[in-house]
């Protein structure tokens, strides 16, 4: 069950996912992942307090879980609740130091909250680990640019955007030429 609400999910259909996922769960509430897989389903669709409490039963079995900390992360965020992001970011990368993808979202609940050079050494870090990662080029210019360090920032961008980040080319014609 858990292959077919993959497969659901992977085309967009939450709803037929969240279906066999539910029915993976009932033959075996073991596996921490069926939770997490559920729970993504349920935060696309915009069910952010269903999501975390899956993310929560899946942390419960795999206290170190870094994809369902940043998942639940994720979901506190889209409610707007970054404290709690952070936590579970942290969390996150506590369990997985390499986790680049945490260190982006750390750094944007970082931004969210105003900490503009906390954020850039979250972005730094995640850039470091991936150096193709394109938005983390792009939230680390957005957070310069907080700082007015304007040519720093346009060079993030430039880089985003190379790297495929096509809404950076909005920034740079407003902010760099």
């Amino acid at each position: 069950y858990n292959d077919l609400g993959s497969a659901y999910r992977m085309i967009g259909d939450f709803p037929h996912a969240i279906m066999y996922y539910t029915l993976a769960i009932e033959m075996n509430s073991a596996y921490a992942y069926l939770f997490n897989n559920r729970g993504s389903c349920l935060r696309e669709m915009g069910s952010y307090e269903s999501a975390i409490e899956d993310y929560t039963k899946a942390i419960d079995l795999n206290p170190y879980y870094s994809l369902a900390y940043n998942n639940r992360g994720t979901a506190y965020f889209r409610l707007e609740n970054y404290f709690e992001a952070l936590l579970d970011f942290d969390s996150a990368i506590e369990s997985d130091w390499t986790f680049a993808f945490a260190y982006n979202n750390r750094g944007y609940a970082k931004y969210k909250l105003n900490l503009y050079e906390e954020a850039i050494k979250d972005y730094n870090k995640a850039i470091i680990l991936d150096t193709d990662y394109g938005i983390a080029y792009f939230n680390r210019g957005i957070s310069k640019q907080m700082l007015l360090d304007n040519e720093s920032t346009c060079n993030d961008w430039m880089k985003a955007l190379e790297l495929g980040i096509h809404s950076a080319s909005t920034y740079i014609k407003s902010s760099c030429e």
